[in-house]
């Protein structure tokens, strides 16, 4: 029984180690945007002078609710920086959503519906929201699991880019 406990734990930290490894670096994933044209997350990787923030969440999601709202309650947050918002839900409800939520008018910020699943299969989210932040070399610097107020995210952006110290 033991040997069987054993062997399931270490095949989960297998396969969250090849998940990490495969979103490590920006991967080539397919996403929709709101026009219904494909957009690939690789796209993320040839503008190296902003940082990259990928944020996935869900419109049914209260914590997600909260923290976008803060967002665009602060958007100098993010000002300096690539955003892509990623949902799995239908491009029917994220335009729902943002009517409540005007995601679209912040700078440097794309929308996309995951369509395909293949985000979530790839980048595996424990949770919603989750933040991922990329480093200049779009390399993976941290992910941001659950909600978070608008000057510890930046404090962590900030952090990632080593633009400055944070205390």
């Amino acid at each position: 029984m033991t040997a069987i406990i054993i062997t399931l734990f270490i095949c989960q930290l297998h396969k969250k180690h090849k998940a990490v490894k495969l979103y490590a670096n920006i991967p080539d994933v397919a996403l929709l945007t709101l026009d219904s044209l494909e957009y690939n997350l690789s796209r993320l990787r040839e503008d190296t002078t902003k940082p990259v923030v990928i944020f996935f969440f869900n419109p049914d999601c209260k914590a997600c609710e909260m923290e976008i709202s803060n967002i665009i309650k602060h958007p100098e947050i993010l000002c300096d920086v690539r955003i892509l918002f990623v949902s799995s839900a239908s491009i029917r409800k994220i335009k729902v959503f943002l009517k409540k939520y005007p995601l679209q008018d912040l700078p440097n910020t794309t929308i996309v519906s995951d369509f395909r699943s293949e985000f979530k299969s790839v980048f595996n989210p424990s949770t919603v929201p989750i933040m991922y932040i990329y480093n200049r070399n779009r390399q993976l610097e941290m992910s941001i699991k659950g909600r978070r107020d608008s000057e510890t995210i930046q404090k962590l952006i900030i952090r990632a880019y080593g633009n400055k110290k944070v205390e």
